[in-house]
Order: structure tokens, then sequence, then C-alpha cells
């Protein structure tokens, strides 16, 4: 819903920040005397919008309380092939804005994305693509750039499928997270030493069923007219404590209530197993887990401007009996050359936010994995619940096709509206910095799999303004 407690926060906070980045005195910067003025806007890299949106130019005033006035200078779409601003029905309009009021009377201008069917006209979404302030336009010229700075921001994602258990190996290239997958080792001491009115014979148990957990059951042996005889029966002592990264382990040593026996830590294990299918090494009593680390790092906080971070994957070959949606193209020539061609199929593994510019939480959606393992991260496993037509969803192919762009995949963190109707649209909102090519098979190495994002954002949009004055 539009009018949210959410939209007026982001609309408080946004007059703060502007405030806080610009200041209260370009006023007197502005050209005198107090003139009527017409704006003329020059895009750069502006991307088209899906349908549910529209852009919307906007002049802020704010006085002396710190109040804050939004006069609308109407709404418009963009037309990137013939480079030409359209009016909401489609039509060719010109590219001058009149103001209203003296040229002066305006702090800020902004443009925002707009919901095609708007709860709220007189307001804006609180969502804001571009902005800068107004300041005499003779000394320094106006360009509405995007309002955070996402030029440091870096990283690498890889191709995994932890969802579906670690330790199978079949799936990896049909799932992409934005995290590293790390082998860690752990302390793995069991109760394999045993003493009291009769002595250990040997460790029959102490072996993993998959994922279960065993008894440890151990053979003893019972003096009988002063010879050491195996008694045929086994005695359970309970079952193994085995270690797991949500489990604090603490050992601690104890007469077993029925039997008498003493139960304590044996460090040496001389009745182990090796078993590296599993990461497992008893002899050296560790076990190994995958540790997730975070790669995408250097993010600012959008959320203050209404937009959220999400990421995309663009493939110009995914099955054709599959009903995946066409990509919403970004706003700048040579497109397939730096990332996806238009014509490519995309889909989203969720929107994700930061926390102090580091991607350490997971996304809003984890619909095509399994539960056995899910990473803290932002990605998606592909593997099971896919829609009707996805039999198969693969990241990698067998060799590089015959591909206009020399490419035939790309995995790309974006930008969509967090204040507006986005629940309308499966496809990618066109506005993105960061890239990175999916490779083949060849090409792909689980033993270093890490693929590092390019950073576009160069590439996002900018409006420059230049000012008419009339009496």
């Amino acid at each position: 819903m539009r009018l949210s407690s959410r939209n007026v926060c982001l609309l408080a906070m946004l007059l703060m920040l502007v405030l806080a980045v610009f200041g209260c005195t370009q006023k007197d910067d502005v050209l005198k005397p107090q003139n009527k003025a017409t704006l003329t806007l020059r895009p750069t890299y502006l991307p088209e919008l899906e349908s549910i949106y529209n852009y919307e130019f906007w002049a802020l005033t704010i006085d002396g309380n710190n109040d804050s006035t939004f006069t609308s200078l109407g709404k418009f779409n963009w037309d990137n092939t013939l480079y030409r601003f359209m009016d909401v029905s489609g039509n060719a309009i010109d590219n001058e804005f009149e103001l209203p009021e003296l040229y002066s009377a305006y702090d800020y201008f902004l443009i925002s994305i707009e919901d095609a069917i708007d709860a709220e006209p007189a307001a804006p979404s609180g969502t804001f693509i571009l902005m800068d302030e107004v300041v005499d336009p003779v000394t320094r010229p106006i360009s509405m750039k995007f309002p955070s700075d996402l030029f440091g921001a870096q990283g690498s994602f890889m191709l995994a499928t932890p969802t579906d258990d670690t330790l199978d190996q079949t799936n990896e290239t049909k799932g992409v997270w934005l995290c590293s997958q790390v082998q860690t080792p752990r302390s793995n001491h069991d109760t394999l030493g045993i003493s009291g009115d009769s002595i250990l014979y040997g460790s029959l148990a102490d072996t993993l069923d998959g994922d279960s957990l065993v008894p440890d059951i151990v053979g003893v042996l019972y003096p009988t007219d002063s010879l050491w005889t195996i008694i045929n029966s086994q005695v359970v002592f309970g079952y193994d404590t085995l270690p797991h990264r949500s489990i604090n382990v603490e050992w601690i040593t104890e007469v077993h209530k029925d039997s008498n026996f003493t139960l304590s830590i044996d460090y040496i294990i001389d009745n182990g197993y090796d078993d590296d299918s599993n990461h497992i090494n008893i002899f050296l009593g560790e076990i190994y887990y995958y540790n997730y680390l975070p790669t995408v790092t250097s993010l600012p906080d959008v959320s203050q401007y209404g937009w959220q971070y999400n990421t995309w994957i663009f493939h110009e070959y995914f099955p054709a009996s599959a009903n995946i949606p066409q990509m919403v193209p970004f706003g700048y020539k040579m497109q397939g050359h730096l990332t996806a061609m238009p014509d490519w199929g995309v889909i989203e593994l969720g929107a994700f936010s930061v926390t102090n510019g580091i991607v350490d939480s997971a996304d809003i959606t984890n619909r095509y994995g399994d539960n056995r393992e899910v990473p803290n991260f932002p990605g998606e496993d592909f593997i099971v619940n896919l829609p009707a037509g996805y039999d198969e969803l693969e990241f990698t192919l067998e060799a590089l096709l015959d591909s206009s762009s020399g490419k035939f995949g790309v995995v790309v963190v974006g930008l969509e509206p967090l204040t507006t109707n986005v629940a309308g649209s499966d496809r990618n909102f066109p506005l993105f910095f960061l890239s990175g090519d999916l490779p083949t098979a060849e090409q792909y190495d689980p033993s270093f799999n890490s693929y590092t994002f390019h950073n576009w954002s160069q590439s996002l949009p900018k409006i420059d303004i230049s000012v008419t004055f009339s009496d």
C-alpha cells in the first residue's frame, strides 16, 4: 500500500539526508533576479520501464522550519530506442518542463518511480532514482544522479546447491549464491574409552549411518575362573553427540548408573575409520563441515531512498519449454557486450538487505531449494518444486555456444523499488551495478568456485538539466 508508515518514514529520512548532504544554503547560489524557468532534460542510460511503472519529475521546496513541499512537474516514460520522452498514454512529448513558480523557490529536483495505477498522485512514492540540488546552472550544471554511491561495491558469486545436502555433488551447477563455501575442521573426540570392573575389549560401533545418530555399543570382557571371557551380550551406553555447528558440546566423565562403568574420553582412537566421502577423519578426531562467508561488500543502505537489492540470472539458453519471462533491458547502448542481450530469459534469486555494507543475510525467498542446509546469504537452489515447464535449470554449458555477445549467461546484482508495486512484476527492474559471467562446464571448477563481479556503476542513469530563464 502507498502512504504506509514505511513510506512516510522514507520521505522523512530522505529529507534529513538531503539536508545533511546538501545543506540549506544553496539558495544564495541561485541566479538573481528570480525568474521563471524552463528545464530541458537530457537523459543518459535511462532505462525503459515496464507498463506497471511511470517516472515522475518533482521539485522540492524546504521552508525555514524544514517542512517540505513536493511539486509534481509531470509524469513521463522513456523510449530508449527513439530517445524520446513519452506521456503515460504512450504519446511522444517534449523534453521541456515548466516551473510553475520562480526558479529560486525550489531547493531540489528529483525523479521518482511511481505505480502506473497511482493510489496517491499528490505525493511521491518514496522511491527516488535521480536527484540533485537547485544551484546556479551557469557555475555548476545540474545533473540528477542515483542518490547512493555504488562505485565501491565489489564481490563474487558461487555455483552450488547446499540445500540438497553438501555431500551430494551431483547438482552443484544448478544453484547460485552470493557467498563462499569453505571446508572447516572441528574436533570430533568421542566416548570410546571405558574403565571399571571389566576392561575395554573394543569398539564395535561408533559408526555413522547417513546423518542418523547410532548407539555407543562396546563389547566387554568379564573375568570367569581367572580367565577373560567375551560376553556375547553388548552394553548400550546411549547415543553419541555428534559435532554440529549449532551445538556446544561439553565432555563430562561420569559413572554409568546401570553398569558401574566409568565413561571417559579416549583421545587415541584405534578402532576408527577414515571416510573421505563424508569429510570425516576419525583417526585425527576431526570432522569437516562447510562454513559460509560473505563475498559482496561495500554496499550502501539504499532503503532510505526507497530501494532494495535483488539478484537476477540472465540466460540465453533457458529451456525452450519453460515459461521463463524475458528480461527488462537496461538503459544503455551495446548492452549485450556488457551484461545480457535484451531477449534473454530472467529468473530472480530474491530481494535482500545489507548490514554495514556487507551482504550477510538471506534473501526473502527460497522457493526452489531443499532445506538440508540453507546458507544465511542471498541465493537459490533450482532443484525442487520447479514451475511447470521447468524440467531442469542448468547454469553452465558443455561448450560455449554461438552467441552474438560472446557469452551465454550472467548473474546481476541490481535494485528494485521498495515502496511501489514491485510484486506485480516477475521480471527484473532495469537498474543494476554488478554483473558476472556464468562459467562454461569447462570453466567450472568446484575446488575454486568463485566468479568475480564487475562494477558497472558508470552505466547508472543520469539526467542533465539545462535551464532557460524568462520574464
